[in-house]
């Protein structure tokens, strides 16, 4: 991607021209050139551990789960929520702060801090000093953001603060795409991008290369039930002679034997020694798995 913008663009790839990067590895640069040097924490089943200690110290309610609580944490600080700040109505509520409180010290402490921290503290960074702030705006004049519907309210923020001087804002997105919502993937940045920038050139990519037209009037079908979106049908380029299967089971098992079973089936049908494709994949199986076990 970078070559082809570079190409297109004239713009090269140097340290005064073209970057790009994911919104973690841009801001973490930022960090360290302003002279933040905590390690980066990573590794989840460390976090985990780390957790486990905290609640087995503080003697709080032993049914709380550290993978729960991380997710929690990560959600506060994806929608720019400081934990100081978190509610205290319930007895529940203050023991989950205090638990949150004890851990972003204990990351203090040695000197850590985690992906969101990374954008929680390069917001707080643009919007506490208007220097950096203008420095920043001054380098990154025209901005980029792909897979948009996946964007959370910290990094919204971010680009709206550098975005704000020019509206040089670029965005490529799909609001029926927004599957990272548990990860605080916020749908509305897209459908609500023509308020927060009046005036903007919206332009709609219909034709889709990938799939078939049996999958997508299918898609088209089922989407257009969704009342809170922006309104468009998509068009294939693609003929295919196989129609979708659809496919529910019950659980992960059930699914899989089902797949198990089409394979014996062509090998049977074609013969042991035949290298096949099985036909259900031909066919684009669409599988919609029980929501149980989704999560």
């Amino acid at each position: 991607m970078k070559d082809r913008i570079s190409i297109l663009t004239g713009i090269q790839p140097s340290r005064n021209g073209l970057t790009m990067g994911t919104f973690h590895s841009i801001f973490l640069k930022l960090l360290r050139a302003k002279g933040f040097n905590q390690t980066i924490l990573s590794n989840e089943k460390y976090k985990h551990t780390a957790m486990k200690m905290i609640l087995k110290g503080s003697g709080v309610a032993r049914d709380m789960e550290p993978e729960t609580l991380l997710s929690l944490l990560s959600h506060y600080k994806s929608h720019d929520k400081k934990v100081g700040d978190l509610p205290e109505r319930t007895s529940t509520e203050k023991e989950i702060k205090r638990v949150l409180i004890q851990y972003e010290k204990w990351k203090s402490e040695q000197n850590y801090m985690d992906f969101d921290d990374i954008l929680e503290l390069s917001l707080d960074l643009l919007q506490q000093d208007e220097t950096i702030l203008q420095q920043m705006r001054a380098r990154f004049t025209h901005i980029l953001c792909d897979e948009f519907q996946d964007t959370n309210p910290v990094q919204y923020e971010l680009i709206k603060l550098l975005a704000e001087p020019t509206k040089n804002l670029f965005v490529v997105g799909d609001d029926d795409q927004t599957i990272y919502s548990f990860n605080g993937a916020n749908q509305e940045h897209l459908l609500n991008f023509h308020r927060d920038f009046p005036g903007c050139n919206v332009k709609k990519l219909t034709i889709n290369y990938r799939s078939s037209n049996h999958i997508l009037t299918l898609g088209n079908e089922i989407i257009q039930n969704n009342t809170y979106r922006h309104q468009k049908k998509l068009k294939a380029i693609r003929e295919a002679v196989e129609k979708p299967l659809f496919l529910r089971p019950d659980t992960t098992d059930e699914e899989a034997e089902w797949v198990l079973d089409q394979i014996r089936s062509d090998v049977k049908l074609k013969g042991k020694n035949t290298v096949i494709l099985p036909s259900f994949i031909e066919q684009q199986v669409i599988v919609a798995p029980c929501l149980n076990n989704l999560y």
